[in-house]
């Protein structure tokens, strides 16, 4: 039988919470005691991956802006960028803007390492975010 035995504290894991009134009312709470929030190990191979597709997308703005006749400008690194900005990065449209930005970025610039690590990263980011 279970312990029915009221608790004082209260430990929710994983990466996203809602709480809120749906539906109707009278759905009225309280929490008394510790409240523990943590993310998991997701969470945070997610914020490393990101960090690190950052890194590779400013290098890449680099070698565009650097690069002669450019189709690709660096602002569309930068809008790539300010879609993966914290706190609430938009995956699904980073990842819509970068497909369009490589069909842009010019041939010798396609076959950097950067070009690579950024297909990867975006794809591991993916990943965990769905």
């Amino acid at each position: 039988m279970p312990d029915n035995t009221p608790s004082h504290s209260v430990r929710i894991t994983g990466s996203q919470v809602v709480a809120g009134n749906i539906g109707g009312s009278g759905n009225n709470g309280q929490i008394n005691g510790p409240v523990h929030l943590s993310g998991g190990a997701d969470t945070d191979q997610l914020a490393t991956l990101l960090t690190e597709l950052r890194d590779e997308l400013a290098r890449l703005r680099t070698h565009i802006a650097a690069a002669p006749d450019s189709v690709a400008e660096p602002s569309d690194i930068d809008d790539v960028l300010e879609d993966l900005a914290d706190p609430e990065p938009n995956i699904t449209r980073a990842s819509t803007r970068w497909e369009r930005l490589r069909r842009r970025i010019p041939e010798p610039l396609q076959n950097l390492d950067t070009i690579q690590q950024i297909v990867g990263l975006l794809e591991q980011v993916r990943g965990l975010a769905s």
